[in-house]
This record gives C-alpha cells, structure tokens and sequence, in this order.
C-alpha cells in the first residue's frame, strides 16, 4: 500500500464480466500533462489494453494436441533402433 503519494488511476469496467471485473492502470507521474497528450488519448490506450487482454486464447489446434503422441512414438523408436543396433553388434552364439 502506497501512503501519503498522490496517484492517478483509470478503471475501465469489462465488457464481459466472466472474462474480469474490471482493470486498473495507474497512470505514470511523468506521462500525465505531457504535451499533446489529453486524457481522452490515455483512456483510450488503457481500455486498448484491457481488450487486448480480454480476447479469448487459440487452444493450439490439432498440432497442440498431437504433440505429446508424436514424442511418446519419437521416444519408442529412438529405443527401438537403440536396442536393435545394440543386438546387431553383439556376437551371435
């Protein structure tokens, strides 16, 4: 907790209440008063941001999915051709 500092702050509500309640950006000391610079444009770049992170995210597809198949048959082979190379080497009898 910040004590006896002054702090400008925006609070944008969500669109969609199951994604979050709402966000808060507290605005840097430095950018607040910059020149060309009016709230309106702050407040547009804070609830760009909050869209940017309400989208909902890619699962990864089919691929994604895949992934764990194709190393488990990866691992099976690299151990079969291990153990073949292995048994061919060795003397027979």
């Amino acid at each position: 907790m910040v004590k006896g500092v002054s702090r400008r702050i925006i609070e944008i509500q969500s669109p969609d209440p199951r994604v979050f309640e709402k966000a808060i950006f507290i605005v840097r000391e430095d950018y607040v008063g910059q020149a060309g610079l009016s709230e309106k444009d702050i407040l547009r770049q804070a609830r760009k941001a909050a869209a940017g992170y309400a989208r909902p995210r890619r699962s990864g597809g089919f691929f994604r999915r895949l992934r764990p198949a194709f190393y488990a048959a990866a691992g099976a082979a690299v151990t079969a051709l291990a153990w073949l190379t292995v048994h061919m080497a060795l003397p027979l009898g």
